[in-house]
Formats: C-alpha cells, sequence, structure tokens
C-alpha cells in the first residue's frame, strides 16, 4: 500500500505551486454548471479528498478553498498520473510476489483484472498494450472504448514563460537558437500551468545563454573601526524581532566566452587530468547530445580544475559527487567518480538476493549520525578472497561477505557528464530551481547513454539499476515521470518541493508568499526543512538496519539524534522570523530555470520522435 502522500503528490504539485501573488486578483473559482466534469473526473476528485458541492465548485479541504477554473486541467491530470503510477506499482507488487506472470495463481491474476479494469481510463498506451493478455477479446472490445485521455500526446502543450531581460552578449554564430516549443512529453504535466503568452523570437538555448556571478564582497571594515565581538552587550542591545536582511543587490552579468569543440579537445588533451580523466571527458565531448554541449565546454575549461576516482570524496552521493567551496563560489571545483560500488547482498524471500549499496565517504555517516559499518570492502587496500565477473562488473569478494563492483566507463562518464552540467548551471547561476536544473541535467545523461546503447548495440555497460532505469525510462516515459517526481519530492531527495512545484509555479508562490502572511510562510518553510531532514535521516537509518548493516541500539540513538535535532530547530523559530527580503533577480532566474525545463523537454520529445520514424537519432 502507498502512503496517501505519496499518491497525492499530483495534487499537491498542481494545488501549491498556483497561488496568485498576493497583489493579482485571486483566479475565479471552476463553476461546475457552466464546466461540468464527467464521471472520470469526478470520480478522481471524489477519490482524492475533494468535495463537490451542490453550487459545483469543488473544494479544496486543506487550503480551504475552492478549486480554480485555471487550476482545473492540471488537478485532474496529475490526479490521474498519481492513479497510474498507484496501479503500476500494485500490479509490479503481485507480480513480484508470484515470480512473474505466468505464475499468478486465478485468484492473482483475478485481482491484476481488477486493478486494470479501474485503472484502464488513467493507463497510457504502452500499458495497455502489455496487459492486453489478461482479458479476453469480448472484454478487450469494451475497454479499447475507453479514450486515452491522459496520453501524452493529449497533454496541453508546455510553452515557454515570456522572455525576461537577461543581459547578455550575443551568442556565436555557430550556436544557432533552438527551435520552438513542440507539445511536451508526460514530464511536461509536472511543469506547472501552461502560460499563454504573445508571439515572441525563438528563445535560444540554454546552452547559449552568457551567464552572471554575484558581485564581489564588500571591501574588509578599516582596522579602527571595532569588531562585533569587541562591544559590551549595553553597545549593542538586541532588537525585539530579528531584523530582516538587506535585499540583494541585482547580479551584475560575467560574460563568458564561447568555447568551441577545437578548444575542449584541446583543454582535455593538456589540462590538468589523469589518463582515465581525459578519456571520460573525451567520451562525453564526442557523443553529449548537442543542446547541452555550449555549457558542457565552458564549465570544463572554465571551471573544472581536476576529476578524481575516489569513492570516498563523493560526498552524500553513492556514484559522484562535487568538492565545492560556498564561500568561494568562483573557485575551481573537483569531481569525484566513484570506481565502484560497495554493496552488500543479503536475502530477500526463499530464492532472491537484494543488493544494498554502501555510500564511502565519510561525510555521508557523518550526516546520518551513525558509525560507518566495519567491512572489508570499506577499508582502502584490503585484499579481497577472490574476484569475479556479475552484473555489477568484476567484483571483488571479501571473507565478511561485502563486496566492490566496478562501473564501466560509459558508465563513468554519463556519471561525469551530469555533474559537470550541474556545476556549470550552478556557475552560471541557472540553478535557480534544483528541479529543472537536475531534470536538464538527467535528460542529457539519458540521452548520452541512449546514443551509446546504440552505437555498441547494447547496454551491459551499465550495472543493473542504471540499465533498468534507463529500458523504463525510453519504454513506459509517462509512466517513469511519474516516479520520477514521487521519488524527487520524497523527504531523502526533495529535488521538488510539492508545495510548490516547478519553476513557474515555484515563482506564483513566493510571490504569495511575500504577502502580508510573509513571516508565516518563512515559519512553514523552516518547519517543512527541518522535519525533511529529519525524515531522510530516519529512513536511512531504518534501510540499514533492516539490512543488519547497523545496531538497533546505534540506529535508535541516531534517530533520537535526529529527533532532537529536529525539537531544536522548531523551538528557534518559534521566535517569529522575519520575512524573507525582496530578491529581484529570482524572478528573473526561475524565468531562466522554466526555459531551461523547455529545453529538456524538447530535446527528449525530439530523441522520441525521430526513434518512431527510425531516422537519426538526436543528438
Amino acid at each position: 500500500m502507498i502512503p496517501r502522500a505519496a499518491l497525492t503528490l499530483a495534487a499537491a504539485l498542481a494545488l501549491s505551486g498556483n497561488a496568485a501573488a498576493a497583489d493579482a486578483p485571486a483566479p475565479a473559482a471552476h463553476d461546475g454548471a457552466a464546466a461540468p466534469l464527467d464521471e472520470l473526473s469526478r470520480d478522481l476528485l471524489a477519490g482524492s479528498g475533494y468535495e463537490i458541492r451542490d453550487d459545483g465548485k469543488v473544494w479544496d479541504k486543506i487550503a480551504e478553498a475552492p478549486v480554480s477554473s485555471r487550476e482545473m486541467p492540471y488537478l485532474i491530470s496529475r490526479l490521474a498520473s498519481a492513479r497510474r503510477l498507484k496501479a503500476l506499482i500494485e500490479l509490479r507488487l503481485l507480480l513480484s510476489k508470484a515470480g512473474g506472470d505466468k505464475s499468478l495463481t486465478p485468484e492473482e491474476r483475478e485481482a491484476a483484472r481488477a486493478i486494470l479494469r479501474r485503472s484502464w481510463a488513467v493507463l497510457g498506451l504502452s500499458a495497455r498494450r502489455d496487459f492486453r493478455s489478461y482479458f479476453t477479446p469480448e472484454e478487450l472490445e469494451s475497454l479499447d472504448k475507453v479514450p486515452l485521455r491522459f496520453e501524452q500526446a493529449g497533454l496541453e502543450p508546455l510553452r515557454e514563460p515570456p522572455p525576461l531581460p537577461v543581459t547578455a552578449e550575443p551568442p556565436p554564430a555557430q550556436e544557432a537558437p533552438s527551435e520552438p516549443v513542440p507539445p511536451a512529453s508526460g514530464a511536461a504535466a509536472i511543469a506547472g500551468p501552461a502560460v499563454a503568452v504573445p508571439a515572441t523570437p525563438p528563445t535560444p538555448a540554454l546552452g547559449t545563454l552568457q551567464p552572471w556571478t554575484p558581485p564581489p564582497a564588500e571591501p574588509a571594515p578599516a582596522a579602527d573601526a571595532p569588531a562585533a565581538a569587541d562591544l559590551k552587550p549595553a553597545e549593542a542591545p538586541a532588537p525585539a524581532q530579528p531584523p530582516a536582511p538587506p535585499a540583494p543587490e541585482p547580479p551584475k552579468p560575467l560574460a563568458i566566452p564561447a568555447v568551441g569543440a577545437e578548444e575542449y579537445d584541446a583543454f582535455t588533451a593538456t589540462g590538468p587530468h589523469t589518463d582515465q580523466s581525459r578519456e571520460l571527458l573525451r567520451m562525453i565531448g564526442q557523443d553529449a547530445p548537442d543542446f547541452c554541449l555550449p555549457l558542457l565546454r565552458r564549465a570544463v575549461v572554465g571551471g573544472v580544475a581536476q576529476v578524481v576516482l575516489d569513492g570516498e570524496r563523493t560526498g552524500r552521493n553513492l556514484r559522484a559527487g562535487r568538492t565545492e567551496d560556498a564561500a568561494r563560489p568562483d573557485a575551481p571545483l573537483v569531481v569525484a567518480l566513484s570506481p565502484g560500488p560497495v554493496f552488500v547482498e543479503r536475502r530477500k524471500g526463499l530464492f532472491g538476493r537484494e543488493v544494498v549499496i554502501l555510500p564511502e565517504s565519510p561525510e555521508a555517516w557523518a550526516a546520518l549520525g551513525a558509525p560507518r559499518p566495519a567491512l572489508q570492502a570499506l577499508v582502502p587496500g584490503a585484499a579481497p578472497e577472490r574476484v569475479e565477473a556479475g552484473p555489477w562488473g568484476a567484483t571483488q569478494v571479501y571473507a565478511d561477505g561485502s563486496r566492490r563492483g566496478a562501473y564501466s566507463a560509459p558508465e563513468q562518464a554519463g556519471e561525469l557528464l551530469e555533474q559537470l552540467l550541474l556545476a556549470g548551471l550552478g556557475r552560471e547561476s541557472l540553478d535557480a530551481s534544483a528541479y529543472a536544473a537536475r531534470r536538464w541535467a538527467l535528460t542529457a545523461k539519458r540521452l548520452f547513454w541512449s546514443r551509446l546503447k546504440e552505437k555498441l548495440q547494447r547496454d551491459d555497460f551499465l550495472d543493473p539499476d542504471r540499465r533498468a532505469e534507463l529500458a523504463e525510462w525510453a519504454a513506459r516515459p509517462d509512466e517513469s515521470d511519474d516516479a520520477l517526481a514521487a521519488a524527487w519530492s520524497a523527504a531523502r531527495a526533495w529535488v521538488l518541493d510539492p508545495r510548490r512545484g516547478a519553476p513557474e509555479a515555484e515563482r506564483l508562490a513566493e510571490d504569495a508568499a511575500r504577502g502580508a502572511d510573509c513571516a508565516r510562510a518563512a515559519l512553514e518553510d523552516g518547519l517543512a526543512a527541518a522535519a525533511r531532514r529529519r525524515a531522510a535521516r530516519a529512513g536511512a537509518l531504518k534501510a540499514l538496519e533492516d539490512a543488519g548493516l547497523l545496531e538497533p541500539a546505534a540506529a535508535q540513538a541516531a534517530a533520537s539524534a535526529a529527533a532532537d535535532a529536529e525539537a531544536r530547530e522548531r523551538v528557534r523559530l518559534l521566535s517569529a522570523p522575519a520575512c524573507p527580503p525582496a530578491d529581484p533577480g529570482r524572478r528573473q532566474a526561475l524565468g531562466r530555470s522554466s526555459a531551461l525545463l523547455a529545453e529538456a523537454i524538447r530535446a527528449e520529445r525530439t530523441w522520441r520522435s525521430r526513434q518512431v520514424r527510425g531516422g537519426p537519432r538526436a543528438r
């Protein structure tokens, strides 16, 4: 059974991010008399806790307000997405328990048929095709009459937001503007509502926008100025309420020249890189999708000093991470790649086995507040008992049962590409929306691996997890996007804030939060962040305890410490936090994030359309 919070994620995405700005008129409520809802829409709303009133209004019990006419189409779409995700997970659990489609008992098969009948109206074409064998020809004749209302081609097209003023140099001649945005894929549904805009010239690809960086720090105070620590309490009385921080100045543009393919190749050949990292950089420079190449080249030539293969420097990530100095945003960074996973296998059921991958970085274990397990695979230089070939590469097996696999060069290249793009987006201040930035970089990585899979005519260069992820994304994009939105909204990831949504909805929510109730909004954000940190730690600790890698006493102590940290944060936040200052660059940055998300959707949709036609694959 899926938690209610996960099942109603879509409603949260649609509703929470679409609040009007404080100075804008409230949108008109949906009028059921003028625009009646069909049976499926009423069923989706009633099943998710909405109240359909006699006057035709649809009442949101959480927001204590009616759903607006503007929100209604997207609310219905996301509720359908949540129901589809629930049905597919229930079917997957049923098939996993039975050991496969052919091993279903008559009772289990009838249970699967019941799930399919109940959810047929929200399933996509690929899911319907996969489960046709469960029904008789007579039943299929009736089911085929149910229209594909929520298939990708039926979604509202995503329109880029109005172009915002961006201080930038004209793009180089060889980097032509991008094509107009086509109708969106399944990912567009979680990108927030479409924005109707007048016809404008095509927006250039995000890879061609010139970046900007914050202004230089203020000069240090004069030597004769008294330091804050030297002031006596009487000389610096504490205010009754913490003063609001000063509003940040708009960022100043910093032109970074475009980097061509020849300059990139020359830098990777002669720059401060090892032979291994040089080969990875050459691989991604050759096969990365075209839409990300301008930013990739700028990030490598102008920002990255070193690429290392060291699992202990990947931070809280398992496969790759970045080491950045927050106090020095212009300082070169280091991208660390894991040479291979450290994992243990635990029995699952009578014959199955489950792999539990462990972080190597001390930073990850310190964040959990738990001791790192005393496994030989985590000890540098420990000698394995044997080396065997397996799905995780050449795997070293140690006496205590722990194992260390080996990632292939193409898989490491994809992970490196994603980290470099995220670093470049951050360096050029294009990461105002964490979701849009991650979605853009993830799309580039998947298209890169897809191109390698096509060239090599195989996908065994990926580990089992990444191989299954790529196959699901390629074959069932709508279900894959639903699962991605749910995973990224969870406490452990928190890439997508379900209370706000994607960039455009996030901008509207932030506008509303700066109104008369801004202190309350700031308090809610702080409380949500504290609860999220605790949930992330508690979930990871529970998984480690279940795998037998953490003693119950140690897990309980770490969980109690997480609860105490949340309690202290709640007490601190109760002192009426100040309203967030107005940030003139924030709205502009979120507008650029909307264009970033549109560019990722456009690149993915182009790749899919060319696959269907059987022509040259999208770069």
